[in-house]
């Protein structure tokens, strides 16, 4: 790659080497020694991308599996809260059921006592009719 930018740049280069002062073996070395750090880290990126699809295939069958565990905890806790609410809207519909009776049976006893209170009326009025009709008679 330094001999390509010599070769394609010399002006640049040179003034390069002059600017740091530094001899054209060294940065030969420099180059080398670039070239072969870049050559391990390819190396390692090759290892870590594998690395990395094998520990995403075992994470996708992990995470697979936490999804279905979760999935199915979810489906219970749906089914349970169902139930429950099934069993909450049947105990107040018996709630209701049981009020409605108790006001019905009040209904009718309140009924039964307007009935007694108008008789009692009714008959308070004819006795009165009566009383009055006799003291005009006298």
């Amino acid at each position: 790659a330094w001999d390509e930018l010599k070769q394609s740049r010399p002006a640049e280069t040179s003034e390069f080497l002059k600017q740091f002062k530094l001899p054209a073996f060294s940065i030969a070395a420099i180059t080398h020694s670039v070239e072969r750090a870049l050559a391990a880290i390819a190396a390692k990126q090759g290892i870590l991308a594998e690395a990395s699809a094998e520990l995403a295939t075992s994470l996708d069958t992990d995470r697979e599996k936490q999804f279905r565990k979760r999935i199915f905890e979810l489906e219970k806790m749906a089914t349970l809260h169902s139930r429950r609410e099934k069993e909450q809207v049947q105990q107040e519909r018996q709630q209701r059921e049981a009020s409605e009776a108790r006001l019905m049976e009040m209904n009718c006893m309140l009924e039964d006592k307007l009935t007694a209170r108008a008789r009692e009326a009714q008959e308070f009025q004819e006795r009165a009719a009566a009383a009055l009709k006799a003291s005009e008679d006298m």
